[in-house]
């Protein structure tokens, strides 16, 4: 298997959103999302999720704000993955890291307004094979 950390360093990661109830029956749903993966792309082997923020809200007239991880600038977080299979040893890998964002509301009713700002450096990375001896 692999298994890797990633050392980020938060650039700016600011999430924030309103919504405001209209007249009549209303529902909403609001997800934000950041996770940060790794995938292997030759041989197809899949991608892997980490978290950093994983935030809901359901229906309310209200507003909110906060940070991804909980992070400042130049703050570093950590993520730790691992392969979603194992590989033969001796065999060559191409892999992905990155961090994949999601922004995602569903309105009945309602006025929504949802922003995430979300930039981060990969300071360091360190890639481990991991298998029986």
């Amino acid at each position: 298997m692999v298994e890797a950390w990633l050392y980020l360093q938060n650039i700016d990661g600011r999430y924030n959103g309103c919504m405001e109830d209209e007249w009549g029956w209303s529902d909403i749903d609001v997800y934000q999302r950041s996770k940060p993966y790794m995938e292997v792309i030759s041989p197809a082997g899949g991608r892997r999720y980490g978290t950093r923020l994983d935030f809901h809200m359901g229906e309310c007239d209200c507003c909110w704000s906060g940070r991804v991880a909980y992070a400042y600038p130049s703050d570093f977080r950590y993520s730790h993955l691992f392969s979603t299979q194992s590989y033969a040893a001796n065999q060559w890998l191409l892999i992905a890291f990155g961090v994949h964002d999601y922004n995602y509301f569903w309105t009945n009713d309602m006025s929504c307004d949802v922003a995430m700002l979300n930039r981060w450096f990969m300071h360091r990375l360190a890639i481990r094979l991991t298998g029986a001896p």
